[in-house]
Order: C-alpha cells, then sequence, then structure tokens
C-alpha cells in the first residue's frame, strides 16, 4: 500500500503593500485584469494572505472586509472603487 503526501503549499503573504502591487499579483495568479476606479485606493497598504486553491469570489470577499475599498469582479476584471 503506497503511502500518499499532501502537498503543503505556503500562501502568498503581502505584509505593508500598496493594494495596487498585491491585486496586480492576484490578478496574474487567476488571468484576470484590474481597474481601479478609485486611484487613491491604489496606494492604500495592507497585509492579506493568499491561500494555495482560494477561489477568486473568496478572495474578493475577504478583501472586501477592508473598510476603505470596494472590490468587484466583472467579466474577466476585478474592479476596485
Amino acid at each position: 500500500m503506497a503511502d500518499t503526501v499532501e502537498e503543503v503549499v505556503a500562501p502568498v503573504v503581502y505584509d505593508n503593500q500598496p493594494l495596487g502591487e498585491m491585486l496586480e499579483g492576484i490578478a496574474t495568479r487567476y488571468g484576470m485584469q484590474v481597474e481601479f476606479r478609485n486611484e487613491e485606493a491604489r496606494d492604500l497598504r495592507f497585509y492579506f494572505e493568499l491561500h494555495a486553491g482560494e477561489d477568486l469570489s473568496s478572495v474578493v470577499e475577504r478583501l472586501n472586509m477592508f473598510e476603505r475599498v470596494s472590490v468587484s469582479i466583472e467579466g474577466n476584471t476585478i474592479v476596485v472603487e
């Protein structure tokens, strides 16, 4: 009987990075584009962990827990307002 080893993938950690840089990385991972309708939000800094296997809607839901931004998905674009 063969043993199976589950691969543990560490989350991608964004620590005090501008939202613009963070979302570019997230968008690339999911094959999306990013549109900032609120340019001031681009420079906001957050701590955020992106977990392997997490779907984009869950990521957006967690991003919306930050009070200063509103993030949504429109087609193949992550929109920040």
